[in-house]
């Protein structure tokens, strides 16, 4: 019998992301998420299916996940640039890369001009660890 020497590509885990952050490679985030919409509309003439569609503007918003260290070295950055707290950071870029198993070619998605929009701490009885979500105004998402 035949042996199967094809190797299943691999897909993306959670071991192929680095996020940079201020110039820095964060190690201590768990988690991201961010959106890209586009406003579009259906445009009505004589009767009653649209006869034309609308493209608009795009929208982005997101979230990071930290831990307590992270968010500490933030505020400090935030406050070493005159600000009181993590709402006041300089709007800066957040680099997420993607390492690629099958080719090796890295797919790189920069999210330019973030601020943080507001932040929440809090820990209950029994957690090993602090995680922070960060929610995010992002200005754009480019693609490298």
């Amino acid at each position: 019998m035949a042996e199967n020497t094809t190797q299943l590509p691999f897909e993306i885990g959670w071991e192929d992301v680095t996020l940079t952050m201020l110039g820095r490679i964060v190690d201590g985030f768990r988690g991201f998420k961010y959106k890209v919409s586009k406003t579009k509309s259906n445009i009505h003439g004589r009767g009653k299916e649209p006869i034309a569609r609308s493209k608009g503007r795009k929208e982005y918003e997101g979230s990071i996940k930290l831990l307590f260290r992270e968010v500490m070295a933030l505020e400090k950055a935030a406050i070493s640039q005159g600000g009181t707290d993590l709402t006041d950071l300089a709007p800066f870029d957040l680099i997420i890369v993607y390492a690629d198993g099958n080719t090796g070619i890295p797919t790189t998605h920069i999210l330019s001009n973030v601020e943080i929009l507001d932040y929440e701490l809090g820990m209950e009885q029994g957690d090993d660890y602090m995680e922070i979500e960060l929610p995010l105004s992002i200005g754009k998402v480019a693609r490298q």
